[in-house]
């Protein structure tokens, strides 16, 4: 569970050193990010091939993986903080396919 969140949290503390004035700093933390991306990635496709887990969710995880491959090679931080946005969507994409599964009860459905 912690490894989803690895990676953006990653990212947005690129960011925020970026902005209070260590660029070299965010540079050197944008490296563990990349690998920590990757290593999403290939969490939310074993969770999607083990029917746990949905699209949404390895679509988001490899767009946090690009958004922190184009902060690295533009050698702008700032641009990490896309990985923040789809680390927290994630849970968010999860929760909405638990309800989406539920049972709509009869008498709302009309039965």
């Amino acid at each position: 569970m912690g490894l989803r969140f690895t990676a953006p949290a990653l990212a947005g503390l690129a960011a925020l050193l970026a902005l209070g004035g260590v660029p070299g700093v965010a540079h050197v933390v944008l490296l563990p990010a990349v690998l920590a991306g990757g290593m999403m990635i290939l969490d939310a496709v074993s969770e999607r091939v083990s029917k746990r887990g949905g699209n949404a969710e390895v679509v988001l995880a490899a767009g946090a993986l690009v958004a922190i491959l184009v902060a690295a090679a533009a050698r702008s931080p700032l641009l990490a903080l896309g990985a923040v946005a789809a680390g927290a969507l994630r849970p968010l994409c999860a929760a909405l396919r638990e309800t989406a599964l539920e049972p709509i009860p009869d008498e709302i459905a009309g039965y």
